[in-house]
């Protein structure tokens, strides 16, 4: 089968054929229709250490498909059910004509959203929901009747999955303030509900903390070329702590940092680290990947999600990818492309 891949050489992704993936008896094996780019997936190529756990260096993480044959226990999909996930740091990535995915991992495509569209999300749904069930952890250790939440990056492909899935999901008195980069983003994120929105690229810390402060919660979701200065931050905060959650794009490392006064003055600890394509945290709280986004897809099509995040980057291939690489536009936006041309 049609593979792509990183030529370690020449540093540039090539197409290849590769063996067909063998089906486990808890793995599907999907035929590719539509899949999406993100920035791990090229630093893990170039950058990152865990390249090693990438057979073929094939990358790729979100994709929609067609189940092609199923292994003995995967009763939940039935041969032709189309279906949407990101894969896993273990297993080759979905660049290629067919991809085999433990069936936790999967959930049913929503009936209203087109495969391109869809694929662009699995991956930022998963980084969303699992800093959202840290958020609920917060809030449910601190007993306050208001819970006060800034989000800065409430535009970024994170920002808009968080805010709804916190809309549809949490029961609680929560306040949250989301900055946006432009007015328009501000309109489109506050008609989704639940908070207000601030129309500024947020760079000046002073304008952010003149207006806030008694934010509980801070969650960093903007690109770390502009990182936070977290001691600005927490100098107009009202509480003696608060906790800061990072994360600058889908897949990335999540941080949960707790920031506190004592005698010497402002101190912060890292409480946590983690990796949301290891999913780790989701085997201990107990659900899996593909029931968090079959529970997305009911409320897409329910008309209670939705998702304006990615770019159409036309059919897949080693070429388009390397020449959006090369113009640097893969780190600034989110491409969805439709599987091999095969003709």
């Amino acid at each position: 089968m049609r593979s792509i891949i990183l030529d370690t050489e020449k540093r540039k992704l090539v197409e290849i054929d590769t063996k067909k993936p063998e089906k486990k008896d808890e793995e599907l094996i999907v035929r590719i229709v539509a899949v999406s780019s993100n920035n791990i997936d090229f630093n893990d190529l170039y950058h990152s250490k865990t390249n090693n756990f990438r057979n073929y260096l094939r990358p790729g993480w979100d994709a929609v498909g067609v189940v092609e044959s199923k292994g003995t226990k995967t009763d939940r999909f039935e041969v032709g059910d189309f279906v949407w996930y990101a894969g896993t740091i273990y297993r080759p990535g979905c660049y290629s004509e067919l991809q085999a995915v433990h069936h936790s991992l999967a959930g049913h495509l929503p009936m209203k959203m087109g495969p391109k569209s869809a694929a662009a999300l699995p991956l930022t749904i998963i980084s969303a929901y699992t800093i959202m069930s840290y958020m609920k952890n917060i809030i449910n250790n601190k007993f306050r009747k208001q819970n006060n939440i800034l989000i800065l990056g409430g535009d970024s492909y994170i920002g808009h999955c968080l805010i709804q899935l916190i809309k549809n999901s949490i029961e609680l008195d929560i306040f949250i303030l989301a900055t946006c980069n432009t007015s328009r983003n501000a309109l489109w994120i506050q008609n989704l509900g639940l908070c207000q929105t601030v129309s500024k690229d947020v760079t000046d810390l002073k304008y952010i903390t003149s207006s806030l402060l008694n934010e509980d919660i801070v969650i960093d979701l903007r690109n770390k070329e502009n990182p936070l200065n977290e001691r600005i931050l927490f100098s107009n905060m009202r509480f003696n702590d608060i906790f800061l959650i990072e994360a600058d794009h889908p897949g990335s490392e999540i941080k949960i940092i707790k920031m506190y006064r004592n005698n010497s003055g402002l101190e912060s600890v890292v409480l946590k680290k983690i990796t949301p394509l290891a999913y780790d945290f989701l085997k201990s709280s107990g659900i899996t990947a593909g029931e968090i986004l079959n529970y997305t897809s009911k409320l897409i099509d329910s008309s209670m999600f939705f998702s304006t995040i990615s770019v159409d980057g036309g059919i897949l291939s080693a070429a388009n990818l390397n020449n959006l690489k090369e113009k640097d536009l893969i780190s600034s936006k989110k491409f969805v492309f439709s599987a091999f041309d095969h003709h």
